[in-house]
C-alpha cells in the first residue's frame, strides 16, 4: 500500500497560512456549463429553493431567465433583491446593487452571469469584482459560468466556434472556488432544447443553431468543459489527500467514491464521475509527459552553450596544431586563453569555465609530451596546468561580467534617453493635444506595439478614443483612472486584456490613463522596464498638469485684462457721459429763470452739451458695430471710386463742432486721382483724427494727402507738444480700446476714437501709425492700398 509523503515545515506553514487567510471568507460555488442552455440558472434556483427549505436566508441578487418560463417559476418563495437603476446616455440600465447586498448580509446570495460586465457608474467593472467584495465580507455567493468566458479558454473557443464572447474572467476565480458544480447535458439534448425556444427566442435560435450551436461546436466545448472541471477535482484530491496525509492513504478510489472524498466537486450527473475520473488520470499524464518534454526542450538550450565552448577547444587546437613545431607552449596557451575569452563575451561564464577546463585538458593531450595522453614529463607543466586554469576562469568570468556589465549600460542608456527625449518634447509642449502626441509616440518608441493617452474633459471624466484600436477596452482604462491603479495586460486585474492601463498620476491628481498594448508582452514583466513605463507615465501627467495650470492662468490673466477694460470702460463713460448729462440738466432747469437775452446762450450750450454725449453714443455704437463684423469674418465695406479733395472738406465741415475756431489747413497734391474705398468710414476716420488733434494738439493743424502707384496717403498733423514720452516705442497702443496717451486726463473721451480708426483702416486692408512729427506736434498716419481707376468712357 503506497503512502503519500508527509509535507515538510515549510509546506504546512504555507498550508496553514492560505487556512488563515481564506478562513473570514465567503464560499463560492460556481454552475460551470460548457454553453448557454445547459441548465445552470435552473440547477442553481433549484438548489437554493432545497436550502431556503432547509432554512437557510437565500436571497436572490440577480438572476438572468432570459425569458425562460421554468427557470422564472423556480423564483417563486425566494427573496429578491431590488435591482439598481443606473442611467447611460438616454436610457435607465438595471444593475445588481452590490451595496445593498452587503447590507443585507444573507447566508446566501445568488448572483447570476459571473462574466457579466457592469454598467459605467458601477463600482467594478465587472460582475466577478463584485462576487470578490461579497466573498471578502464572508457572504457565500453562487454564480454561474460558460467555459467560453474563461480568459484562459477564450481564444480557443473562439477559434473553434468562430464566436469571440468580450466578457471573460480570469481562471483564477474558478481556480479558487469552493465548489465547481458542472452542469452538463449532451449536444443532441441541448438541441432539442434549443428548438424549443427554451434557450433563446425562436428567431434567435435558428441563428444559433446555425453558427454557435452546432453539434461539432458543442461537442468540443463539452469536452473542454469537462477537462477543465477534471484539473478542479484534481487540484482538490491533492489538497484533500495533503491535509490527510497524516495517515497512510491507499490510490485513488474508483470513480464512484471520487465525489464522496472530494465533496468541492458536485457534479449533476452522477454518469459523468467515471469519464471524470478518466479524464483526470489521463490529465495527470499528459502533465507528466508535457514535464519531461519541457525537460528536454530544456536540455538543448541549456547545453547549446557548453557545446559551443568545446567547439571552440577544437577550433583552437586545430589552429595551434600545425603551429606547434613554431610556437612556444606558452604561446599556445595563450591561443586558448583567447578561445575562453570569446566564449565567455558570447556564453557567459559557465561556458567560458567549461571552456577553460576543457582547454587546460587538451592542451595536455596534444601539445604536451608525450604527446596523445595524460601523462606528464615534467611536472613544471602542473604549474602551467594550473596556472592556466586559474587565468582562464578568472578571464572568462571578468569578461562575462563586463559582457554583462556592457548589456546592462546599454539599456540603461536607452530607457536614459527615452526619458530625456520625452522631457525635453514635453518642456516645448503648451498645450494638452500636443502632450498627448508626444507621450504616445515616446512610449510607442520605447515598447513598440500601440500606445494611447486618454484625457479628462471639463467635467474630470476620462474621454474615450474617437477611434479605439483593436482590443481596446474602454471601461478597464475608466476603472484604473477612477481606482488610480494599473490594470489589464501584465497585472493582477483583467490579466486576459491586451492592452495596459496606466492610471496617470500627476502631483494633484490622477490626469489621464496610458494604454500600452506592447510588441512583447513579457517586457511588462520585467522590473526595469515596468519602472520605465511608470516613469514616462509620470513624466506625462507632469506635463499635462503644468498645462492645465498654464490654461488657468492664461484664464485669469484675461480675466484680469477683461476687468482693467471693464473699470476703464465704466470710468470713461461715467465722467464722460455724467458730465454732459449734469450740464444739460442744470441748462434746462435755468431756462425758467434766465432772462431773454440769456436764452440764446442757454440754448447754444445745451446743443453743445448734446453734441457731446452725442458723439460718444456714436462711438460706442460703431466700436460695437464694427467688431461685430469682424467678429462675423468681415466687415461690410460700400467701396466706391472717390474725390479724396471732397472726403477732406466733407470731414472738416463735421468736424467743425468740435474744432470751434482752430483752424485747419490743407496740404493736398494737386493731381490726387479718384481712389477706391467706403466715403462715409474714411470720413469718419478723419473727422476721429481732427476732433482728437483738437484735444490734444496746438494750431494749426494739417491735413494732408499724396499718393503712391499703390497707396493713398492721409496725414493729420498738429503742433502741439507731441506724443507722451511714456509711449516711447509702444505707440501703437493709442489704437487699443479705452486707452488713452495719459491715464488721467481732465480731457473728455474714452479712448474709442483712434480704436475705431484702426478698425476702419483695417477693413480696408490698410494702416494706421502715430509718430512725433519733425518740429514738434503729433503725426497720424493712414495708408490705404489702392488701384488704378477705371478709364473714362468716351462721350
Amino acid at each position: 500500500m503506497n503512502e503519500v509523503a508527509r509535507p515538510g515545515p515549510d509546506a504546512s506553514l504555507a498550508q496553514l497560512r492560505n487556512d488563515e487567510a481564506r478562513a473570514p471568507r465567503g464560499k463560492l460555488r460556481i454552475y460551470f456549463g460548457a454553453s448557454a442552455g445547459v441548465g445552470k440558472t435552473w440547477a442553481m434556483l433549484g438548489a437554493a429553493q432545497r436550502e431556503r427549505a432547509a432554512g437557510r436566508d437565500v436571497l436572490v441578487g440577480v438572476i438572468e431567465t432570459h425569458g425562460r418560463s421554468e427557470t422564472a417559476a423556480l423564483l417563486s418563495g425566494l427573496d429578491q433583491l431590488p435591482l439598481r437603476q443606473l442611467p447611460y446616455r438616454d436610457r435607465m440600465l438595471q444593475e445588481f446593487d452590490l451595496d445593498a447586498a452587503l447590507a443585507r448580509r444573507p447566508d446566501v446570495l445568488l448572483v447570476d452571469e459571473l462574466a457579466h460586465a457592469n454598467a459605467p457608474g458601477s463600482r467594478h467593472a465587472k460582475r466577478w469584482q463584485d462576487v470578490q467584495a461579497l466573498l471578502a465580507k464572508g457572504i457565500e455567493v453562487w454564480s454561474a459560468l460558460n467555459v467560453q468566458h474563461l480568459e484562459s479558454l477564450n481564444g480557443i473557443v473562439g477559434a473553434i466556434t468562430g464566436v469571440r464572447v468580450h466578457e471573460t474572467v480570469p481562471d483564477t476565480v474558478l481556480d479558487e472556488a469552493d465548489e465547481v458544480v458542472l452542469v452538463d447535458v449532451t449536444p443532441d439534448e441541448l438541441a432539442a432544447r434549443l428548438a424549443a425556444g427554451k434557450v433563446y427566442l425562436p428567431p434567435q435560435a435558428e441563428r444559433a443553431a446555425q453558427n454557435f450551436f452546432r453539434k461539432g461546436n458543442l461537442l468540443a466545448l463539452r469536452e473542454i468543459a469537462l477537462r477543465r472541471t477534471a484539473e478542479h477535482v484534481q487540484d482538490d484530491m491533492r489538497g484533500w489527500r495533503v491535509e490527510q496525509s497524516g495517515a497512510g492513504l491507499p490510490q485513488p478510489a474508483p470513480a464512484r467514491s471520487l465525489a464522496r472524498q472530494a465533496p468541492a466537486l458536485d457534479v449533476v450527473e452522477a454518469a459523468h464521475v467515471g469519464t471524470l475520473h478518466r479524464l483526470a488520470r489521463s490529465l495527470l499524464d499528459a502533465r507528466g509527459h508535457a514535464a519531461t518534454d519541457v525537460v528536454e526542450s530544456q536540455v538543448p538550450a541549456r547545453w547549446h552553450s557548453f557545446v559551443a565552448a568545446a567547439f571552440s577547444s577544437l577550433a583552437v587546437t586545430l589552429l595551434a596544431a600545425p603551429l606547434a613545431s613554431v610556437l612556444e607552449p606558452a604561446n599556445i596557451v595563450m591561443l586558448f586563453l583567447l578561445g575562453v575569452v570569446v566564449v565567455a563575451a558570447r556564453y557567459g561564464a559557465r561556458a567560458a569555465a567549461f571552456a577553460a577546463m576543457l582547454n587546460v585538458a587538451v592542451f595536455d593531450f596534444f601539445f604536451v609530451p608525450p604527446h596523445m595522453s595524460f601523462e606528464i614529463s615534467d611536472v613544471q607543466y602542473l604549474v602551467t596546468f594550473g596556472v592556466m586554469l586559474v587565468v582562464g576562469l578568472l578571464v572568462g568570468q571578468l569578461t562575462a561580467s563586463l559582457s554583462f556589465a556592457v548589456g546592462v549600460s546599454t539599456s540603461r542608456e536607452r530607457r536614459a534617453q527615452s526619458l530625456f527625449e520625452l522631457a525635453r518634447d514635453l518642456s516645448a509642449a503648451i498645450e494638452c493635444s500636443q502632450v498627448v502626441e508626444i507621450g504616445a509616440a515616446a512610449v510607442q518608441r520605447h515598447f513598440g506595439g500601440q500606445a494611447r493617452v486618454l484625457v479628462t474633459d471639463a467635467t474630470d471624466r476620462l474621454v474615450p478614443p474617437e477611434s479605439p484600436p483593436e482590443g481596446f477596452d474602454f471601461s478597464v482604462a475608466d476603472w484604473a483612472f477612477r481606482q488610480g491603479e494599473p490594470a489589464g495586460l501584465g497585472t493582477a486585474t483583467l490579466a486576459a486584456q491586451h492592452w495596459h492601463y496606466v492610471p496617470l498620476q500627476a502631483p494633484m491628481r490622477v490626469r489621464g490613463v496610458l494604454a500600452l498594448a506592447p510588441a512583447q508582452a513579457r517586457w511588462l514583466l520585467i522590473p526595469e522596464q515596468a519602472q520605465q513605463l511608470e516613469t514616462l507615465a509620470r513624466q506625462i501627467a507632469i506635463a499635462l498638469e503644468r498645462v492645465h495650470y498654464v490654461e488657468v492662468a492664461q484664464g485669469a490673466v484675461v480675466e484680469m485684462e477683461s476687468e482693467r477694460l471693464r473699470n476703464a470702460l465704466l470710468g470713461a463713460i461715467s465722467h464722460d457721459v455724467r458730465t454732459p448729462l449734469t450740464a444739460l440738466i442744470a441748462l434746462a432747469e435755468s431756462l425758467q429763470t434766465l432772462p431773454a437775452d440769456a436764452l440764446a446762450e442757454a440754448v447754444q450750450a445745451i446743443v453743445s452739451q448734446a453734441r457731446a454725449l452725442n458723439a460718444l453714443v456714436n462711438n460706442l455704437l460703431d466700436m460695437a458695430r464694427l467688431e461685430s463684423g469682424i467678429g462675423a469674418g468681415a466687415v461690410n465695406l460700400r467701396r466706391d471710386w472717390q474725390s479724396v479733395e471732397e472726403v477732406v472738406g466733407s470731414a472738416i465741415r463735421a468736424a467743425r463742432p468740435a474744432l470751434g475756431s482752430l483752424p485747419v489747413q490743407t496740404a493736398l497734391a494737386p493731381d490726387l486721382p479718384l481712389v477706391e474705398f467706403d466715403a462715409v468710414l474714411i470720413e469718419r476716420v478723419l473727422v476721429n483724427l481732427l476732433e482728437n488733434a483738437a484735444k490734444y494738439g496746438a494750431p494749426p493743424v494739417v491735413l494732408g494727402a499724396t499718393v503712391t502707384p499703390a497707396t493713398l496717403v492721409l496725414t493729420v498733423r498738429d503742433h502741439g507738444p507731441g506724443l507722451p514720452a511714456a509711449l516711447n516705442g509702444r505707440e501703437q497702443t493709442l489704437f487699443d480700446k479705452f486707452t488713452r496717451g495719459q491715464a488721467e486726463s481732465a480731457t473728455p473721451g474714452v479712448g474709442l476714437g483712434l480704436a475705431i480708426c484702426k478698425a476702419v483702416v483695417g477693413a480696408h486692408g490698410g494702416t494706421i501709425t502715430a509718430a512725433n512729427a519733425p518740429g514738434g506736434g503729433a503725426e497720424f498716419t493712414v495708408t490705404l492700398p489702392r488701384r488704378a481707376p477705371p478709364a473714362m468712357e468716351a462721350a
